[in-house]
């Protein structure tokens, strides 16, 4: 019986060990959807990223990981500027995907969050 018990934690753990990250999870669907983005570091001390069209205002994002899958939601969208003075906007969504974060499987998940 603790024979499987014991095999049951080896497999918990080397699930929680082979766990991709939010930014692991962007940097697929970047290399599989958005291959000419660039990478814009976050001015803070996470490390955390996101990736930008150069000389334009098209976004690749990690947004968050949904509670129900695990699964981390990464936003592809451009920003619409309707104000220069104030620079304030809209964004036009080209793309919600999913990425399990244990696969690293990605989902197009259409033009809305599925989860």
């Amino acid at each position: 019986m603790w024979h499987r018990v014991m095999l049951i934690w080896i497999l918990i753990l080397k699930l929680a060990i082979l766990k991709i990250s939010p930014m692991d999870a962007l940097d697929m669907v970047q290399k599989a959807y958005a291959a000419n983005f660039t990478k814009v570091y976050i001015r803070n001390e996470s490390g955390d990223y996101y990736y930008r069209l150069d000389d334009a205002d098209y976004y690749l994002v990690y947004e968050y990981t949904d509670e129900t899958t695990g699964n981390y939601l990464i936003h592809l969208y451009e920003f619409i500027v309707d104000d220069t003075e104030l620079g304030t906007g809209h964004i036009v969504t080209y793309g919600w995907y999913m990425v399990n974060p244990y696969t690293g499987e990605i989902i197009p998940a259409g033009t809305a969050p599925t989860g």
